[in-house]
């Protein structure tokens, strides 16, 4: 089982995102090659978005954050992230998610919550929409 890395807003928003891709444009030039107009605007794309560039939601301006999800035969059209709360022995409570190797290994956020999960949970809940009910 391989994983997929999707974009998301961290408000839930399931919207668009803008962010920039590389395209050949056809150009009308003069004799010194400079530009005068556009005569097609896309002839073909050269750079398809990266996630390292800034994802921006088109509802509410969030920048995505960057998700790993498990694929399999049976995925559904919209998948979601999944989320996971680890206590450590320092009093934080770690948001966790998935990462490129299908283990909870990416650190969201932390937040100092003693072992009250349920209070992160609110908490994260709260300051990241998308993780309502998508917790492990």
């Amino acid at each position: 089982m391989g994983m997929i890395r999707m974009m998301v807003c961290p408000n839930g928003c399931d919207a668009g995102f803008s962010t920039t891709a590389h395209v050949m444009q056809l150009w009308k030039v003069d004799a010194q090659g400079n530009f005068q107009e556009v005569l097609e605007d896309c002839l073909q794309v050269t750079h398809v978005p990266e996630y390292e560039n800034v994802w921006e939601c088109t509802k509410c301006g969030a920048e995505g954050k960057v998700f790993f999800a498990k694929a399999d035969q049976e995925m559904k059209q919209h998948v979601r992230p999944r989320f996971l709360l680890v206590n450590d022995d320092q009093g934080f409570t770690r948001l966790l998610t998935i990462g490129r190797t299908g283990e909870f290994d990416i650190v969201l956020d932390k937040i100092k919550a003693g072992a009250d999960k349920a209070l992160a949970r609110k908490t994260f809940e709260a300051k990241y929409p998308i993780t309502c009910g998508n917790w492990i």
